[in-house]
Protein backbone atom coordinates (compact mmCIF):
# COMPACT_ATOMS: atom_id res chain seq x y z
CA UNK A 1 0.00 0.00 0.00
CA UNK A 2 1.52 3.51 -1.01
CA UNK A 3 0.53 7.06 -0.58
CA UNK A 4 0.60 10.27 -2.70
CA UNK A 5 0.47 12.91 -1.02
CA UNK A 6 -0.70 16.44 -2.02
CA UNK A 7 -1.07 20.21 -0.47
CA UNK A 8 -4.57 21.70 -1.03
CA UNK A 9 -5.99 25.31 -0.68
CA UNK A 10 -8.62 25.68 2.18
CA UNK A 11 -11.22 28.75 1.97
CA UNK A 12 -11.79 30.92 5.08
CA UNK A 13 -14.94 32.72 6.04
CA UNK A 14 -15.19 35.28 8.70
CA UNK A 15 -18.71 37.49 9.54
CA UNK A 16 -19.32 38.51 12.94
CA UNK A 17 -17.21 36.68 15.52
CA UNK A 18 -17.06 33.58 13.31
CA UNK A 19 -14.35 32.11 11.61
CA UNK A 20 -14.98 29.12 9.43
CA UNK A 21 -13.20 27.43 7.37
CA UNK A 22 -14.13 25.47 3.96
CA UNK A 23 -12.68 23.29 1.49
CA UNK A 24 -15.07 23.36 -1.37
CA UNK A 25 -17.39 26.49 -1.63
CA UNK A 26 -18.74 29.11 0.55
CA UNK A 27 -22.01 29.43 -0.45
CA UNK A 28 -24.20 33.27 -0.75
CA UNK A 29 -27.51 33.76 -1.59
CA UNK A 30 -29.54 31.44 -3.76
CA UNK A 31 -27.42 28.83 -3.88
CA UNK A 32 -27.18 29.05 0.17
CA UNK A 33 -31.22 28.66 0.29
CA UNK A 34 -31.28 25.91 -2.23
CA UNK A 35 -28.62 24.11 0.53
CA UNK A 36 -30.68 25.20 3.21
CA UNK A 37 -33.67 23.40 2.14
CA UNK A 38 -32.17 20.20 0.38
CA UNK A 39 -31.15 19.63 3.98
CA UNK A 40 -35.20 19.51 4.70
CA UNK A 41 -36.01 17.70 1.40
CA UNK A 42 -37.54 14.27 1.01
CA UNK A 43 -35.64 11.61 2.45
CA UNK A 44 -36.06 9.36 -0.68
CA UNK A 45 -34.49 11.53 -2.69
CA UNK A 46 -30.45 12.24 -2.25
CA UNK A 47 -27.34 13.57 -4.23
CA UNK A 48 -27.85 15.51 -7.83
CA UNK A 49 -31.93 14.85 -7.88
CA UNK A 50 -32.54 15.97 -4.11
CA UNK A 51 -30.46 19.41 -5.16
CA UNK A 52 -32.31 19.77 -8.21
CA UNK A 53 -35.77 19.17 -6.52
CA UNK A 54 -34.86 21.85 -4.24
CA UNK A 55 -33.26 24.61 -7.07
CA UNK A 56 -36.55 24.21 -8.76
CA UNK A 57 -38.34 24.53 -4.81
CA UNK A 58 -36.61 27.48 -4.17
CA UNK A 59 -37.50 29.13 -7.64
CA UNK A 60 -40.48 29.68 -6.51
CA UNK A 61 -39.82 32.03 -3.51
CA UNK A 62 -36.67 33.69 -5.66
CA UNK A 63 -35.36 36.88 -4.13
CA UNK A 64 -32.13 39.17 -5.19
CA UNK A 65 -29.84 40.73 -2.84
CA UNK A 66 -28.37 44.17 -3.08
CA UNK A 67 -24.52 43.29 -3.20
CA UNK A 68 -21.45 45.49 -3.08
CA UNK A 69 -18.23 43.13 -3.27
CA UNK A 70 -14.46 44.44 -3.30
CA UNK A 71 -11.79 42.17 -4.55
CA UNK A 72 -8.10 42.96 -3.21
CA UNK A 73 -7.08 43.38 -7.10
CA UNK A 74 -9.01 46.73 -7.18
CA UNK A 75 -12.18 44.83 -8.79
CA UNK A 76 -15.65 46.41 -7.12
CA UNK A 77 -19.04 45.26 -8.15
CA UNK A 78 -22.72 46.44 -7.01
CA UNK A 79 -25.45 45.90 -7.66
CA UNK A 80 -28.93 43.32 -7.24
CA UNK A 81 -27.48 39.58 -7.43
CA UNK A 82 -29.34 36.39 -7.12
CA UNK A 83 -26.01 34.71 -5.76
CA UNK A 84 -22.29 35.64 -5.11
CA UNK A 85 -20.09 32.46 -3.83
CA UNK A 86 -16.72 31.78 -3.85
CA UNK A 87 -15.64 28.40 -4.66
CA UNK A 88 -12.52 25.83 -4.30
CA UNK A 89 -13.63 23.14 -6.50
CA UNK A 90 -15.17 22.87 -9.55
CA UNK A 91 -18.26 21.78 -9.06
CA UNK A 92 -20.62 21.84 -6.15
CA UNK A 93 -24.42 21.46 -4.85
CA UNK A 94 -23.64 17.05 -5.07
CA UNK A 95 -21.68 17.45 -8.50
CA UNK A 96 -22.98 20.53 -10.47
CA UNK A 97 -19.83 21.91 -12.23
CA UNK A 98 -20.10 25.53 -11.17
CA UNK A 99 -16.32 26.61 -12.19
CA UNK A 100 -15.36 23.79 -14.02
CA UNK A 101 -11.47 25.54 -14.35
CA UNK A 102 -11.34 26.05 -10.75
CA UNK A 103 -8.23 23.94 -9.07
CA UNK A 104 -7.67 23.70 -5.19
CA UNK A 105 -4.01 24.19 -5.55
CA UNK A 106 -3.98 27.44 -7.39
CA UNK A 107 -3.52 29.99 -3.84
CA UNK A 108 -6.98 31.15 -5.38
CA UNK A 109 -10.96 31.14 -5.13
CA UNK A 110 -13.14 31.37 -7.93
CA UNK A 111 -15.75 34.19 -7.33
CA UNK A 112 -19.18 32.83 -9.35
CA UNK A 113 -22.27 35.48 -9.62
CA UNK A 114 -25.76 35.43 -11.43
CA UNK A 115 -26.99 39.09 -11.35
CA UNK A 116 -30.42 39.88 -13.12
CA UNK A 117 -31.93 36.47 -13.43
CA UNK A 118 -35.83 36.10 -12.98
CA UNK A 119 -37.98 32.37 -12.36
CA UNK A 120 -38.04 31.62 -16.56
CA UNK A 121 -34.28 32.81 -16.81
CA UNK A 122 -33.18 30.33 -14.12
CA UNK A 123 -35.02 27.75 -15.56
CA UNK A 124 -33.34 28.09 -18.74
CA UNK A 125 -30.05 28.69 -16.64
CA UNK A 126 -30.37 24.98 -15.59
CA UNK A 127 -29.10 22.87 -18.33
CA UNK A 128 -26.50 25.16 -19.00
CA UNK A 129 -25.27 24.68 -15.39
CA UNK A 130 -25.32 20.96 -16.00
CA UNK A 131 -23.28 21.09 -19.11
CA UNK A 132 -21.32 23.28 -17.54
CA UNK A 133 -22.50 26.04 -20.34
CA UNK A 134 -23.28 29.09 -18.30
CA UNK A 135 -20.10 30.61 -18.02
CA UNK A 136 -21.16 32.37 -21.06
CA UNK A 137 -24.58 34.09 -20.34
CA UNK A 138 -24.35 37.51 -19.86
CA UNK A 139 -25.56 37.36 -16.76
CA UNK A 140 -22.96 35.40 -15.14
CA UNK A 141 -19.71 36.11 -13.85
CA UNK A 142 -16.57 34.48 -12.41
CA UNK A 143 -13.06 35.71 -10.98
CA UNK A 144 -10.16 34.18 -9.27
CA UNK A 145 -9.31 36.03 -6.25
CA UNK A 146 -7.83 35.43 -2.65
CA UNK A 147 -9.16 38.23 -0.41
CA UNK A 148 -12.72 39.30 -0.64
CA UNK A 149 -15.28 41.71 1.32
CA UNK A 150 -18.94 41.69 0.76
CA UNK A 151 -21.31 44.55 2.10
CA UNK A 152 -25.34 43.73 2.00
CA UNK A 153 -28.11 45.88 2.56
CA UNK A 154 -30.46 43.00 3.67
CA UNK A 155 -30.05 39.29 5.22
CA UNK A 156 -27.98 36.90 2.70
CA UNK A 157 -28.40 33.39 3.09
CA UNK A 158 -24.61 31.31 4.04
CA UNK A 159 -23.64 27.99 3.72
CA UNK A 160 -20.56 26.44 4.01
CA UNK A 161 -19.69 23.41 1.60
CA UNK A 162 -23.40 22.79 2.10
CA UNK A 163 -23.90 23.45 5.66
CA UNK A 164 -26.30 25.92 6.09
CA UNK A 165 -24.51 29.07 8.72
CA UNK A 166 -27.68 31.64 8.77
CA UNK A 167 -28.06 35.00 7.60
CA UNK A 168 -25.48 37.55 7.34
CA UNK A 169 -24.95 41.48 5.98
CA UNK A 170 -20.86 41.40 5.78
CA UNK A 171 -18.95 38.95 5.45
CA UNK A 172 -14.83 38.43 4.52
CA UNK A 173 -13.29 35.25 2.42
CA UNK A 174 -10.03 34.60 1.89
CA UNK A 175 -7.55 31.87 0.44
CA UNK A 176 -5.67 29.90 1.75
CA UNK A 177 -2.92 28.46 -0.14
CA UNK A 178 -1.38 24.84 0.51
CA UNK A 179 -2.61 24.92 4.20
CA UNK A 180 -3.84 21.18 3.68
CA UNK A 181 -2.40 18.21 3.52
CA UNK A 182 -4.11 15.11 1.48
CA UNK A 183 -2.74 11.84 1.25
CA UNK A 184 -3.97 9.43 -1.19
CA UNK A 185 -3.83 5.77 -0.80
CA UNK A 186 -2.95 3.62 -3.73
CA UNK A 187 -3.39 -0.08 -2.70
CA UNK A 188 -1.07 -2.77 -3.66
CA UNK A 189 -2.86 -5.25 -6.49
CA UNK A 190 -3.91 -8.39 -4.48
CA UNK A 191 -1.31 -11.42 -4.78
CA UNK A 192 -2.33 -14.54 -7.23
CA UNK A 193 -4.30 -16.75 -4.96
CA UNK A 194 -2.90 -20.37 -5.07
CA UNK A 195 -6.14 -22.20 -3.77
CA UNK A 196 -6.95 -25.59 -5.21
CA UNK A 197 -3.39 -25.70 -6.97
CA UNK A 198 -2.21 -29.16 -6.43
CA UNK A 199 2.43 -29.50 -6.13
CA UNK A 200 2.94 -31.86 -9.04
CA UNK A 201 5.36 -34.85 -8.27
Amino acid sequence: MTADERLVDVGELNYGDQVVPFLSSLAAGFDAAVGARALRGPRWLSGLPRYLWSTLAEIAFLRRYRLRLAVESGLVMEGSMLFASALNTASYGSGMPAVPHARTDDGCLDLLIARRLGRLGMLRMLPRLLSASHLSHREVFTASFQKMRVCSEDDVPLAADGEFLGMARGWSIKALPQRLRLLSVQRSPPKPSCTGVRPQG
